[in-house]
């Protein structure tokens, strides 16, 4: 109503100052609006207007620092100050997507900075010569992601936790990953999950105790059948205990009671009139949690409950040590982390990860070394790989994201390893030819050699979509040199053009470039940070009517596909493709700040098709959105439906039914016939179209104001009284439903 309200004057500004939100909400002028509409979408305009007002200082502009820069401009960060005085090299070239080869010799932070405000002019970013105090006190927010002394990342933590300043330190090691989040002791989560309240339909309240009633519920159709154990809940449309109804209760379930039961302090009593009826909804309420976090110095010795991130061999706690190890290791060698590819350094790692142990240093119960997988993390511990900085300045972006109080935040460390991409161990294959050449992707063939490199740069892929995904994975093919040799070549295809809401996921695209194709835009921005990149971009839908283009040569020349895609049917389309001429398929997706990702390989894995079903509960059942749509979604869904019926099909189908009268002799048999055939399936959609050629029949036959008016009115009495007045004669209030089983 507030938007509606404004869209003759778009220089004014919209306030959000909803009961809903809170007073620190800033105002957002209806381009912020449209700009950062999806984001607001999944995260909430309160949480954008908090964002806006967020000053964050990134220290280390390296792969993983960029990132996250990158990450928190386009979510529309207010401002950054960046300090980074290290002198650009040929290597960083290749994690750093900002930065070129003729920007070598110069200072990073002074390169990258001018860049960085091109992706969100409204933005302030600054550049700070030096770390101190009077510079982290002047942020809301401090992200770390270089190598500092271990003595000074404690000691910073320490000034954050004094002042309440959130906290993050990320550390990269080749295939490993170490994040570390504080948001101090007094951080309050408002919002722990993202996801939109859940609903139960009451079934039935009975007594516990004195102190106490057991409510019996059911999962609304349409929605994913899960138990509720904890939380807060409004109950509300109660009949026969009126007081309970309208009030917010803590809820709890134990083990021992029935399923779908939760108790809620409630006094249940027939002195007091109490006789539960019927109906009645349980509405779940997020409420302020306090959510105290530890300091790194606390957390070092003993991380406690960690994230799961490897099911397989649970080296969770095992990395914890060989992180901790290589600090120490660095701390004593002059903040030199451990020599790529070094056995001899790797080695002292070990022995000083044995000595944390011996020391109760690292105090967790029954852990031991693992010499093999220590040596493997210090292997390769000064390694920046430019993929796990994507990954790792995405998750960290995210993590001050939750700085607003938005989702939960990492309890603490965060360990990640990706030990299965590593090349084979096996005796006579390890990769020898890792020596750097000064070359941008020295770093990947650190660990995978530079025969492997030479490979990726003379692939042949095919990439479909150019949007958010679609940008990222064109940086990362770019930096990484994929498709950039002599025999390499990527194509690209995506029909869409760039709108201003693309700006806010869609990095490789600039407000210059609303109205142009996605595909050739970001084509040409990635070839600024690769020239050698090898991309053809086009402008064609991939479908059964481009065939004569992605045709059987086509197919058969490639390498690999990769998926960018918003729609299943051109992914099952490029799925069946790929079956058919036998190519490896890269499968992703996202909604909100969720994402999925499938690696299908021909002959070793099963096809997206046949990778699994959708989540059960996904849709309303057709009878419940005709009939009874009784909650918030079926009522949405309900009006889309009819939507697409009064204004989509309605008049083919009329033209249709119509021109049986027209055209054939026997034109009324035929469309009789034609009737009769839908009602025996269909009954009350043949009823519909029955009505509904007849009403526009008479308009058409004589067009007029009047005739259309009275169209309406009839198609609103029909969808709001008659229909209702029907239910309400063939469901009584005391009619129920019973199960033939």
């Amino acid at each position: 109503k507030k938007l509606m309200s404004f869209v003759g004057t778009p220089s004014k500004k919209i306030k959000l100052n909803d009961s809903s939100m809170s007073s620190s909400l800033e105002e957002l002028d209806l381009k912020s609006l449209n700009k950062f509409s999806r984001q607001n979408a999944a995260l909430g305009a309160e949480t954008t207007a908090k964002l806006i007002k967020m000053k964050v200082l990134i220290v280390g502009l390296r792969g993983v620092g960029m990132e996250t820069a990158k990450n928190l401009a386009l979510q529309g960060a207010g401002a950054m100050t960046l300090i980074d005085t290290a002198v650009v090299v040929a290597k960083d070239v290749g994690v750093n997507f900002f930065l070129r080869e003729s920007d070598i010799g110069r200072v990073r932070s002074e390169v990258v900075a001018p860049r960085l405000r091109e992706l969100n002019p409204l933005c302030t970013v600054a550049i700070a010569s030096a770390l101190n105090d009077t510079v982290i006190l002047n942020h809301s927010a401090i992200v770390i992601t270089s190598a500092l002394p271990l003595s000074e990342l404690i000691e910073i933590n320490e000034v954050c936790r004094k002042h309440s300043i959130p906290f993050f330190y990320a550390f990269t090691g080749g295939v490993c990953v170490n994040i570390f989040v504080d948001h101090g002791s007094n951080h309050v989560i408002h919002d722990p999950d993202g996801e939109k309240p859940i609903q139960k339909l009451i079934s039935d309240i009975t007594p516990l105790n004195s102190e106490e009633c057991l409510v019996r519920y059911e999962t609304p159709e349409g929605q994913i059948a899960m138990a509720i154990n904890g939380g807060s809940f409004e109950i509300s449309e109660v009949v026969g205990i009126e007081s309970i109804n309208n009030k917010i209760y803590p809820i709890s379930h134990d083990y021992k009671e029935p399923v779908k039961t939760v108790r809620i302090p409630f006094r249940y009593s027939t002195e007091l009139g109490h006789q539960y009826r019927f109906g009645g909804v349980m509405t779940e309420k997020k409420v302020p949690i306090s959510y105290p976090m530890k300091s790194l110095a606390e957390l070092l010795k003993n991380p406690g409950q960690l994230v799961s991130t490897d099911l397989l061999t649970f080296s969770e706690y095992q990395q914890h040590l060989a992180f901790f190890a290589t600090l120490k290791f660095a701390e004593s060698n002059k903040n030199k982390l451990p020599a790529a590819n070094s056995k001899q350094e790797a080695a002292a790692v070990v022995q000083i990860a044995k000595d944390l142990l011996a020391s109760k240093l690292v105090d967790v119960e029954g852990l031991e070394v693992d010499d093999a997988f220590v040596q493997k993390y210090a292997l390769h511990a000064a390694v920046e790989l430019q993929a796990m900085a994507a990954f790792v300045g995405g998750v960290l972006a995210q993590e001050v994201v939750k700085v607003t109080g938005k989702f939960t935040p990492i309890p603490g460390f965060f360990h990640f390893a990706a030990m299965e991409a590593l090349p084979d161990e096996e005796e006579g294959t390890e990769v020898k030819d890792v020596a750097p050449r000064d070359s941008p992707q020295d770093e990947l063939a650190a660990v995978y050699g530079w025969q492997f490199v030479q490979q990726l740069g003379d692939l042949r892929y095919f990439m479909v979509g150019c949007g958010a995904l679609g940008c990222e994975f064109m940086k990362n093919f770019a930096l990484n040199g994929v498709c950039c040799g002599p025999e390499g070549k990527l194509f690209v295809t995506d029909a869409d053009r760039i709108e201003l809401s693309n700006l806010t996921r869609q990095f490789l695209f600039r407000e210059h470039n609303v109205g142009q194709p996605k595909s050739r835009a970001a084509a040409a921005m990635a070839q600024q940070m690769n020239p050698k990149f090898n991309v053809e971009a086009m402008e064609l839908f991939v479908g059964a009517k481009s065939e004569d283009v992605f045709n059987d040569d086509f197919w058969g020349r490639l390498s690999g596909v990769c998926n960018a895609l918003d729609n299943m049917e051109a992914r099952i389309y490029v799925d069946t493709q790929c079956v058919k001429y036998e190519k490896s398929l890269l499968e992703s997706g996202t909604m909100g700040p969720s994402g999925n990702v499938d690696t299908i390989c021909p002959f070793k894995t099963r096809t997206y098709r046949d990778g699994g079903d959708a989540a059960e509960g996904g849709g309303v059942p057709m009878c419940t959105l005709r009939n009874f749509p009784h909650l918030t979604e079926h009522c949405i869904e309900w009006a889309r439906d009819q939507f697409e019926l009064l204004f989509v099909k309605l008049g083919p189908s009329c033209a249709t039914c119509l021109s049986f009268l027209d055209d054939n002799d026997d034109g009324l048999a035929m469309f009789e016939q034609k009737i009769r055939e839908k009602a025996a399936s269909e009954a009350g959609a043949a009823f519909f179209d029955i009505r509904s050629v007849t009403s526009l029949a008479k308009v058409a036959a004589s067009p007029s104001i009047g005739g259309a008016a009275q169209l309406a009115f009839d198609l609103f009495h029909f969808l709001f009284r008659d229909r209702i007045l029907d239910l309400q004669a063939a469901f009584p209030a005391n009619s129920r439903m019973v199960d033939p089983k």
